[in-house]
């Protein structure tokens, strides 16, 4: 079974007071893939072009998502189709795995973010932006800072990124289905 590893950026932490600003991808022997929203009032087209890259995927094959609190990136995306009236069974039919949840529950670590697990284990993971400042450098962008954009984008492939990565570590250990 194929593996996706998933991860989000938006504008808050409530979906209905909030959007997708970008979404990061990464199949297990691929490479990593941001989408990401121009305007507030795009979301809905890297909804949809998530959903399309999900269901054309699963026609040819079973596959499962792998994210750090993924609680959160799912049930927010989940909340975002619904609020943009969008189908999103989708998300309910894809096999779903925390690997923060793994690490929390397995081992006794003294930091259990991705940057201090990522850092413990040896993954090598840029620490200067937090997930909490996305909101912060997408509003930036929406006022013409065109170095925000990146920073967006490169916080997401990051994390993208450090979570295959840490997958990888462990997944001769886990059974994802």
């Amino acid at each position: 079974m194929e593996v996706m590893f998933l991860d989000i950026e938006t504008t808050g932490i409530t979906a209905d007071n909030a959007i997708v600003t970008a979404i990061g991808i990464c199949w297990e022997n691929g490479p990593p893939d941001v989408l990401f929203t121009d305007e507030p009032d795009e979301e809905r087209k890297i909804l949809e072009q998530f959903a399309s890259v999900v269901r054309e995927k699963f026609k040819s094959q079973s596959f499962s998502i792998v994210t750090w609190g993924g609680k959160f990136d799912i049930s927010f995306l989940r909340t975002r189709y619904l609020l943009n009236g969008m189908d999103y069974s989708f998300l309910d039919k894809i096999k779903h795995f925390d690997l923060k949840e793994y690490f929390i529950n397995n081992f006794r670590l003294s930091d259990r973010g991705l940057i201090g697990v990522s850092r413990i284990c040896g993954v090598e993971k840029n620490g200067n932006l937090h997930g909490s400042q996305m909101p912060y450098f997408y509003t930036r962008w929406l006022r013409g800072d065109a170095n925000a954009k990146q920073k967006i984008i490169s916080h997401c492939l990051d994390d993208v990124r450090a979570i295959s990565l840490l997958y990888k570590r462990v997944k001769d250990n886990i059974e994802v289905e």
